[in-house]
C-alpha cells in the first residue's frame, strides 16, 4: 500500500516547526530562486527540500540546460521514496504542480495509477497541472533504481497495473510483435509505401514505412528492443518492414528472449500507454530509456548488438 498525501507548503512548515510530524513520515518539498528552504533538522520526520523550478522543456532549453541538469535530486527522491514504501512510511509531497508531479510518478511506479492525481472526477484539487519533465525524470529514476537494486525485492512492493510478471510480459509483447508482422505484411502486399510523418486525419493513420490504412488496420509499434539468450541486444526503430520483423520472429521464439520492451507511436493505441517492457511494465513516458537501456545491457550481460535505427 502506497500512502501519499499532498499538503500545503505552509502547513508542512508549521508542522515541522512544531515537530508535529510522525517519525514515519517522509516529506518532499521544493524551493525556487529567492525562496527559503524548510529546515527539517529539528523534526522527527525525514524531509528533503529540493531546489526545483516549475518550468517546461522549452524553458529548460532557453536556459541552455538539458534534461540531465534539470531536477538533479530526482535520484535522491527516488531512492527515498523506494525506502519509504519498503518501510511502510507515509509520503507527503508539497501541494503544488511540482509535488503533485512527483506524487504521480511515485504512484505510477508502484501502483500504475499515478495519472489519477490529475483526474477531476476524484474531487482532488485542480489548481495544479502536470509538469512532464519532473514526472518523467522521477519515474525514470525509479525504473533505473529498480534495475540496479533488484536484489532488495522492489517487485513485491508494486501492485495493480505496475505489478510485472516478466515471462507473461515477454509473451504479451511477443504476441504484439506477431500482430505487427501480420499488419505490415498485409499493408506491404497492398503496395502501401514509405511516408514521412505520423498522425491521424479523416480516420486514417500514417506511420513511417507503413503507409496509410484504416483505423482498424494500422501498426502501433514505433520501436522494440530485447535481449536474447545468445546475449544479443536487438533494437529496431522506426522502420519495421515485414521481412525484417519476420526474420527476427523466425529466429527467436518467446522462450529465447530474456528482456523485451516496445515503444508505441503514441498513447492512443489499444494498450493506452507509451512504453511497456518486461522489467518495469507499462508507462506513459520514454524519457528514461537512454540510461535505462545502458543498465539493461549490464544486467543481461550483452555481448553483441543488432540495431536498425
Amino acid at each position: 500500500m502506497v500512502d501519499i498525501t499532498l499538503m500545503n507548503r505552509e502547513k508542512i512548515r508549521n508542522l515541522v516547526e512544531k515537530d508535529s510530524l510522525s517519525k514515519n513520515c517522509v516529506v518532499f518539498c521544493f524551493y525556487g530562486d529567492g525562496e527559503d528552504q524548510i529546515d527539517f533538522s529539528k523534526t522527527k520526520a525525514k524531509g528533503l527540500c529540493a531546489k526545483l523550478e516549475d518550468i517546461s522543456y522549452e524553458e529548460i532549453r532557453k536556459l541552455n540546460k538539458n534534461r540531465i541538469e534539470f531536477f538533479e535530486e530526482a535520484d535522491i527522491i527516488a531512492g527515498a521514496a523506494i525506502k519509504a514504501v519498503a518501510e511502510g512510511n507515509e509520503i507527503i509531497c508539497e501541494e503544488s504542480t511540482l509535488g503533485a508531479s512527483c506524487a504521480a510518478a511515485i504512484l505510477e511506479f508502484f501502483t500504475g495509477g499515478g495519472m489519477l492525481i490529475f483526474n477531476d472526477k476524484l474531487c482532488r484539487r485542480n489548481d495544479y497541472g502536470l509538469n512532464e519533465e519532473v514526472y518523467e525524470k522521477l519515474y525514470g529514476c525509479l525504473c533505473c533504481l529498480k534495475l540496479l537494486h533488484d536484489d532488495i525485492g522492489i517487485d513485491r512492493l508494486r501492485t495493480g497495473r505496475a505489478a510485472v510478471n516478466r515471462r507473461e510480459m515477454i509473451s504479451k509483447i511477443y504476441g504484439i510483435m506477431q500482430r505487427e508482422y501480420e499488419i505490415l505484411k498485409a499493408c506491404e502486399a497492398k503496395g502501401e509505401g514509405v511516408v514521412e510523418d505520423v498522425g491521424k486525419a479523416d480516420g486514417l493513420y500514417v506511420s513511417v514505412r507503413s503507409g496509410a490504412r484504416s483505423a482498424e488496420e494500422h501498426n502501433e509499434v514505433f520501436a522494440f528492443s530485447c535481449v536474447t539468450k545468445d546475449k544479443v541486444y536487438h533494437y529496431y526503430c522506426g522502420f519495421l518492414f515485414s521481412k525484417l520483423l519476420g526474420d527476427f520472429l523466425d529466429k527467436y521464439t518467446k522462450d529465447d528472449i530474456e528482456y523485451f520492451g516496445l515503444e508505441f507511436w503514441h498513447e492512443n493505441n489499444d494498450y493506452g500507454v507509451k512504453y511497456m517492457d518486461s522489467e518495469c511494465g507499462a508507462s506513459f513516458t520514454t524519457e528514461h530509456l537512454r540510461t535505462y537501456h545502458a543498465i539493461i545491457d549490464d544486467k543481461f550481460d550483452v555481448k553483441e548488438q543488432d540495431i536498425y535505427d
